[in-house]
């Protein structure tokens, strides 16, 4: 198995994938994306693809940080749920028992460490300890992360800086270049619901800090 899935519903290679080929005709269409061989325009691609995951995961809730008051109710919640679950799996009868014996299912082990879960849970609470609340919206962790190894790519392959033009219009200041153009294509290609504007604003920030 690949991971991937080509436009016939069958599993596929990367570089046969909708996000694969969107990602590499995105690598493809830079300035200087014609020195570049066909598998190094496949690794490129893939490395973006690679980090939009990885920003993914850093979105998850186990990645984010909460108050004590969110950690506790969550883990008085995980403590009723695994003590529910073994209890409700002791109720269980021959035939239910039978059925997920045959599929494999060794529910009383499961209930064992259900119930050894939520007792660690239990002492687990006593050690939380947030020092610092988090405060505001969850960040888009895979949109500054992708931003991020966009533009090292784009630098990389057109031997340029990551630019853009402003243009003021009746609806404020807009921005263009072959640098936001890019990123709109990445994006797009990961199915990113992110500004690009913002992230390539926020970029340019970043940059007058620490250099890429």
């Amino acid at each position: 198995m690949t991971g991937f899935t080509g436009l016939d519903g069958w599993p596929c290679e990367f570089e046969q994938s909708p996000v694969g080929m969107a990602l590499i005709a995105a690598v493809r269409g830079l300035p200087g994306a014609d020195a570049l061989s066909e598998s190094e325009a496949v690794a490129e691609a893939k490395l973006l693809h690679f980090v939009s995951l990885a920003g993914q995961d850093d979105e998850m809730p186990r990645s984010r940080p909460a108050s004590q008051k969110a950690s506790e109710n969550e883990i008085a919640r995980l403590v009723e749920l695994a003590s529910s679950l073994a209890d409700h799996i002791d109720t269980l009868r021959r035939p239910a028992v039978s059925a997920l014996f045959g599929e494999g299912a060794d529910v009383f082990t499961f209930a064992k460490q259900a119930r050894e879960m939520a007792e660690t849970a239990r002492i687990a609470f006593s050690e939380i300890d947030v020092k610092t609340p988090p405060r505001g919206a969850p960040k888009k962790l895979e949109a500054a992360e992708v931003t991020y190894w966009a533009a090292f790519t784009y630098q990389k392959i057109t031997r340029s800086p990551v630019t853009f033009t402003t243009t003021d219009t009746t609806h404020g200041a807009k921005i263009s270049g072959e640098w936001p153009d890019f990123l709109a294509a990445v994006f797009k290609a990961l199915r990113i619901d992110a500004s690009v504007e913002s992230q390539v604003r926020g970029l340019k920030l970043k940059a007058r800090r620490k250099p890429l």
